[in-house]
Order: C-alpha cells, then structure tokens, then sequence
C-alpha cells in the first residue's frame, strides 16, 4: 500500500493518530496531492459523523493546509445529508473560535456559498455561535438568492438601526450584479431605506412588498425581477 492508502486507511479506522504519522512522513510532493485529494475525491464521499471527525483531526494536525477541505461538504449538502449538530462540528467551533478566530471567517465564507436550504444555513452559524450582526456580514459577501433570502430575514433583527440598514443597503448595490442591484432595491423599499440615494427602484407596487417574505419561492421571484403572485 502507498502511504497515501494508509492514509486513507487510518481515516476509515478513526486512527488519527496514525494518520497524523503518515502524513508527517509525506514528502512535499505526495502531501500536495492529498490536500487536493482528500478536499476534492475523498472527504465528500465520507458519511456526516465521519466527515466532521476527520475535518477536525485535519485542521488540528495542520490547520492552514487542510482548512479548504471544508469545501468537500458541497456534496452532503445537495443530498440534504449535512448535519451541523454533531459533537465534532462543535469541537471545530471551539478550536478555531479560541486558537484561530481568523480562521473561523475562513470557513464560513467557503462553506455558506454550498449549501442548499436555509436550515443549513442558519445550523451552520448556530453551530459557530455567531451573532446576527456576524451573521448578515458574513452573508453580504455572498451574490445568490438563497443567501439573499436568508440575509433578507436576518436583516429585520436591525431594521431600527437606519445608520447600518443604509450602509447594507449600499453595500449590497455596490457589488453591480443584477442580482445584487435587485436586493439592494428590495432592502430600500422593504425598510424604507430612503437615504439610500443612487439605488433604483423595483417595478412593484408598494402593497406586493408585503408579500416578498411569505415565502423563500416569493421572495426569490422578486429578486430576480418578477412580480410576485398574490
């Protein structure tokens, strides 16, 4: 067997420590195909709980070489497979939040683009521990309408706090995608945002507002430029 079989070996035996031993004893050539091996064609077909003991084991052993792996979970989130609320998920949380708070931001902004409904979502920041106001920072850098929709119903937290709303506001219309002009058109209207001067306004009588957060399909609807069904 390879050393990169044993590797391998060692994660299906939950022996992390001789994991650790073969990985220390790659030369640099072989570890760089692990890194794009494990974070491309092996973690993603590993099931939740062993996905997450192994992501902490990795990023414990070398956290700045393995932190992307996080990417592998694309695959358990389309099969609705993912589940945040598992001992390991917590211990990563712990680890990072208190040796590496950096690195939390890290994980997070790779991790929030591939999930597919917004419990994952919010289970990912419930896990983290992260506050609304962490939580609308981190979901402003996305540009896709499941991360707006849950931005939107994050937003109504601080809809008093005008001075932040504006500034959302702009900043959502300053990445200049068609999307993101829709939502910062939606974010001034919703809110009233009127300060918000040099964001257009939506084609939308101000009564079908109020149906953009009866549900995700709605709210999706409008931001991508169709009227809402009353």
């Amino acid at each position: 067997m390879t050393i990169t079989d044993l590797t391998y070996k060692s994660i299906e035996m939950r022996d992390w420590e001789g994991m650790e031993t073969f990985l220390s004893r790659m030369n640099v050539l072989d570890f760089r195909k692990i890194q794009t091996s494990l974070r491309k064609n092996y973690l993603c077909k590993l099931d939740n709980d062993l996905f997450w003991e192994t992501y902490y084991h990795l990023i414990k052993y070398k956290k700045q070489a393995f932190l992307a792996c996080i990417v592998a979970i694309e695959q358990l989130a389309k099969e609705k497979k993912i589940d945040f609320n598992n001992d390991y998920v917590k211990q990563i949380s712990l680890y990072l939040h208190g040796n590496h708070p950096d690195a939390v931001k890290s994980l997070l902004s790779m991790a929030i683009p591939l999930l597919v409904t917004e419990t994952q979502i919010e289970g990912l920041f419930d896990a983290f521990d992260l506050d609304v106001r962490e939580r609308i920072a981190l979901l402003l850098k996305t540009d896709n309408p499941l991360t707006y929709f849950v931005l939107f119903k994050n937003l109504k937290h601080i809809q008093d706090n005008k001075v932040m709303m504006k500034k959302c506001c702009l900043f959502i219309h300053n990445k200049k995608t068609d999307l993101a002009k829709n939502m910062a058109c939606i974010v001034k209207e919703y809110f009233g945002i009127h300060e918000a001067t040099g964001v257009r306004s939506l084609n939308i009588e101000q009564y079908e507002l109020n149906y953009i957060d009866r549900d995700k399909d709605t709210f999706i609807n409008v931001l991508q430029g169709k009227r809402p069904k009353l």
